[in-house]
């Protein structure tokens, strides 16, 4: 990922892979907060303040088409929603809670 992302200037470029592709648009999307409501020009200011390839369309799609923004149909406001890595995290701790539970009863 270092090849891709740094502190200071965000996302370098563009991977071509798509497992790359995958990890640097997940670190994109953790920028944006849970629960809060974007405009566009909001969103954009923060793809712009995390990346210096200049594509903020590009970065936006991406959040779009996989899913971890979503927005109204007319483009008025977006959202942060979780990631398939999130619920696959969160997923297993359920598994862990219930597997505990288990022990703890019988």
């Amino acid at each position: 990922m270092i090849k891709f992302i740094n502190e200071i200037e965000g996302i370098i470029y563009w991977p071509k892979k798509r497992s790359d592709k995958q990890i640097v648009i997940e670190w994109l999307s953790s920028k944006f907060q849970f629960g809060k409501k974007y405009s566009e020009k909001e969103v954009n200011n923060i793809i712009e303040a995390h990346h210096s390839f200049n594509n903020i369309a590009l970065l936006r799609r991406e959040l779009i088409s996989k899913r971890l923004l979503k927005r109204k149909d007319d483009g008025s406001k977006y959202w942060k929603t979780n990631s398939l890595f999130l619920n696959l995290l969160l997923l297993q701790n359920l598994i862990l809670s219930f597997r505990t539970f288990a022990i703890f009863v019988s």
